[in-house]
């Protein structure tokens, strides 16, 4: 890691080492975390086989990430890589029911609450990952809720909640992002928590249509769901 803003950027370097074997696709970490207070650094460098010498390398190298967890996403076409869950809530990978406009994919993620009180769909970060919203804050998806055979009296909202799955209780310091709707049409919507980039203890998001509280029921669909800044 060196600052590229200096006209001699690996005097203030910090650099770390993995061994590999030959002949074999191998998964490397890099911890920085000693270098935690630093925040000069704009530049990586990948070096094998150290420097200052002269002998020639052939190497591969592919799935390059920073930070864990490996961005969130899901596309609804079997590239993504989240694991959703319901809570009283069913969700399936089904057919778009509207492939027009913003989205003209095949598929997407079929949401369908039966009249759950608090009903939700949900995903949690592994590995005690945690999302850190100093860098990254935004997510991204695109919503379609067809006209309900009985109308709504909730308001066409869907609400976006972070939370610290690792609490028992983890609603109790969770924060909200709201955004509206409407029927009957693919729209993007983008949830803002750059309001909570202090927060370092994120490790689930929640995704429910029309609040909480309530016994109605809703189906809806949601695609492209993305972790962005």
């Amino acid at each position: 890691m060196q600052d590229g803003t200096s006209g001699e950027p690996w005097n203030s370097q910090v650099q770390k080492e993995q061994t590999y074997e030959y002949d074999t696709w191998t998964e490397l970490t890099f911890d920085f975390s000693e270098s935690s207070a630093r925040t000069d650094f704009t530049k990586v460098v990948v070096q094998f086989n150290g420097e200052n010498n002269y002998e020639a390398v052939t190497a591969y190298i592919d799935d390059f990430s920073y930070g864990a967890p490996v961005n969130p996403a899901d596309d609804a076409e079997g590239s993504g890589n989240i694991t959703w869950v319901g809570d009283a809530c069913g969700y399936e990978v089904a057919a778009n029911p509207s492939a027009t406009g913003i989205n003209t994919s095949a598929n997407s993620i079929k949401y369908t609450d039966t009249g759950g009180q608090y009903a939700n769909i949900q995903f949690e970060l592994s590995d005690g990952a945690t999302f850190d919203l100093s860098t990254k804050n935004k997510f991204k998806l695109k919503v379609f809720v067809p006209t309900p055979a009985v109308a709504h009296t909730q308001s066409k909202t869907l609400w976006l909640k972070l939370q610290d799955g690792t609490s028992g209780e983890p609603w109790n310091s969770q924060v909200q992002k709201e955004q509206t709707y409407e029927y009957d049409t693919w729209t993007e919507l983008t949830f803002d928590f750059s309001e909570s980039s202090a927060r370092t203890d994120f490790t689930k998001v929640v995704v429910q249509f029309n609040g909480e509280n309530n016994y109605e029921a809703v189906t809806a669909y949601i695609d492209d769901f993305s972790y962005t800044n």
